[in-house]
């Protein structure tokens, strides 16, 4: 595993054990919170679960841009699907610029 791919995993974690990003940590249930158009509106949905088995099962990511494309996605999903303004989009747009402010300081 290269050190750039053991970074990510760590950057990954960082997000996992932060409180404030709750709603990112397991796949969305639409189905139970009546949320029926969500298929429609998010093509590939993502989780920070999702993205630790993809990284446990090897099947996936063949580079650490591939997990931080994945990390990208878990927040553009949730600000695409939410209103702007709205208390998720704006975890998701904060919690995204998190993530790029950190990811540049590995590089």
């Amino acid at each position: 595993m290269s050190h750039k791919f053991q970074q990510m995993i760590d950057l990954l974690q960082q997000f996992i054990e932060d409180p404030e990003c709750w709603p990112f940590l397991e796949p969305l249930d639409w189905k139970a919170l009546g949320l029926l158009d969500y298929p429609e509106i998010i093509e590939k949905p993502m989780d920070f679960s999702t993205i630790q088995v993809n990284i446990a099962e090897d099947l996936i990511y063949t580079s650490a841009d591939m997990i931080a494309d994945d990390i990208r996605l878990v927040f553009t999903n949730c600000m695409k699907y939410n209103a702007e303004g709205s208390d998720f989009y704006n975890l998701a747009r904060k919690n995204s610029t998190k993530f790029e402010s950190l990811l540049l300081q590995l590089r």
